[in-house]
């Protein structure tokens, strides 16, 4: 079976959780190698902004494009998965050019997390900021937690496009403080958010609602790699290809 997100269910209060009573139980598949840790590559010098970052080359490209998702997590490791150390985090990949070794990338990374990076169960409701990679990274790397990624897998144009306009809205929500960040959120407050009204995401959902499925996904007392286990089966709709990954040679490419 393929494996990505360890994908055990763990009982006690989420990391980016939510008080919505969990529905259904989903028997969700593990698609990131249990045996296969991620050591995020992270700069010594880590960068604030988190607008898109481009190859040079983007301006200039020219040819067909294509469209990629890779699924994060990080929590404690030897089995110690605290709500406040566990994370779900996403990039969205926009490849312009026939061979992948050479085409232009486009990345946008979903990671919500508070300002302050105080992260708690009973913390309020609070600033919230949308962390680049190499901030994220930099986080996971100082706490020694574990990090895992799916691999890099195609999507469909349209997730592309609602991650992107996701992206853009927590950026420019975090700035007015229109969307803010709490761990335990809840649906009402995510459906404001949807309607360009005041609210509140936690970081789980922040990545999930960047495609509403039908209704939005309860993640019940998921956290880490659960959850992002759950979030990616959530969007794996948009996977054109389920048997297939990019892992090479986009991987190196993007630095994972």
């Amino acid at each position: 079976m393929k494996r990505w997100l360890l994908g055990a269910l763990v009982i006690g209060l989420t990391g980016c959780g939510d008080r919505a009573r969990e529905s259904t139980e989903y028997a969700y598949e593990e698609v990131l190698p249990e045996h296969e840790p991620v050591n995020l590559p992270v700069s010594m010098n880590v960068q604030d902004d988190v607008r898109p970052v481009s190859t040079p080359s983007l301006a200039d490209a020219v040819g067909p494009e294509s469209h990629y998702m890779v699924m994060f997590g990080y929590q404690g490791r030897g089995g110690v998965n605290l709500p406040r150390n566990s994370h779900t985090y996403a990039m969205f990949v926009r490849a312009i050019g026939e061979d992948l070794t050479t085409a232009a990338l486009e990345t946008h990374v979903i990671s919500w997390l508070p300002e302050d990076g105080l992260v708690g169960v009973g913390q309020p409701v609070k600033k919230g900021k949308n962390y680049g990679y190499e901030e994220t990274a930099a986080i996971a790397r100082r706490s020694d937690f574990e990090v895992r990624r799916s691999y890099v897998v195609r999507i469909a144009p349209i997730l592309y496009e609602r991650g992107v306009a996701r992206f853009d809205d927590l950026v420019d929500g975090a700035a007015s403080e229109r969307i803010r960040y709490k761990m335990i959120d809840d649906l009402s407050a995510r459906q404001r958010v949807l309607d360009g009204e005041d609210g509140y995401t936690n970081c789980i959902h922040a990545v999930s609602d960047a495609s509403i499925q039908g209704s939005l996904l309860q993640t019940g007392t998921r956290r880490g790699f659960a959850a992002s286990d759950a979030v990616y089966e959530y969007l794996k709709v948009f996977v054109r290809e389920p048997d297939r990954h990019y892992d090479d040679p986009l991987a190196a490419r993007l630095g994972l």
